[in-house]
């Protein structure tokens, strides 16, 4: 259930992060359609889903890092293909604009996953700050306490 509950919560983030996307480019650039329908909703969700899977997927300890990586490529070029090639969104009647819609993913790709790791890796670094800070504070704190007498609470000293 909590690994159900996971990829649902990882989905919709995604869905939520995709949708900011298809909102923000078309009023940045004053196009005049800005709506989504439920039919795009949808796909959209989809494609979440099949995000959120490859992520449970490359977070998968025990596969090798490069072999980790290379499975999530493909499972996201596959879900990409899938949602969005197939289903007519994306023109690809010639293999010309197909090898141009997998290059973009691809550099997509290259540009989230890399910014996907740099901010882990940050929030890490910060996060190892704190605790070495806080393990530093502790031991100071027990140093100086340890050095005190002992005082009862109800003592007249």
């Amino acid at each position: 259930m909590k690994r159900l509950e996971n990829l649902l919560l990882k989905a919709c983030g995604f869905t939520v992060a995709i949708l900011t996307l298809f909102y923000l480019f078309p009023a940045l650039s004053r196009a005049a359609n800005e709506s989504i329908s439920f039919s795009t909703f949808a796909l959209i969700f989809g494609f979440g889903m099949l995000i959120s899977i490859a992520t449970m997927i490359f977070e998968i300890k025990s596969i090798n890092l490069v072999l980790r990586i290379l499975i999530h490529y493909i499972a996201l070029m596959v879900a990409f293909c899938t949602v969005f090639i197939s289903t007519g969104n994306i023109s690809a009647d010639t293999p010309a604009k197909i090898f141009t819609a997998v290059i973009i993913f691809t550099v997509f790709y290259a540009f989230f996953f890399g910014l996907t790791v740099g901010i882990k890796k940050l929030v890490q670094l910060i996060d190892d700050k704190a605790d070495k800070h806080s393990n530093t504070k502790r031991k100071t704190n027990s140093k100086a306490e340890a050095k005190k007498p002992y005082k009862s609470l109800y003592s007249d000293n």
